[in-house]
């Protein structure tokens, strides 16, 4: 058994999925923080407005 690029169709279809899935938790939790972020300011500027 070697180490490195998969010979088969499904060990290549479970890199392809994996990266799809990681790239796509990376990019939700991503927007998730800069949405929370943005509200806190929008809030603290709301807040402070007379």
């Amino acid at each position: 058994m070697t180490i490195g690029r998969p010979s088969t169709l499904r060990g290549r279809l479970t890199l392809w999925y994996t990266g799809i899935l990681t790239a796509m938790l990376v990019l939700l939790g991503g927007t998730s923080v800069i949405l929370l972020e943005f509200k806190s300011t929008l809030g603290f500027v709301l807040v402070s407005v007379p």
